[in-house]
């Protein structure tokens, strides 16, 4: 975590989790990178 308090993540997470509910383009974005994440990690198990 960075040496954070981790209210302080849980924070950041519902903050970003309420506006995707409300920001289409936001909720948009973090799912492309969520599935660049997902390619990137399934190529790795690969080998």
């Amino acid at each position: 975590l960075g040496n954070r308090n981790h209210a302080t993540i849980v924070h950041g997470y519902e903050k970003i989790a309420a506006e995707m509910s409300v920001n289409s383009k936001l909720y948009h974005q973090i799912l492309g990178i969520k599935g660049k994440i997902d390619l990137s990690k399934a190529s790795r198990e690969k080998y």
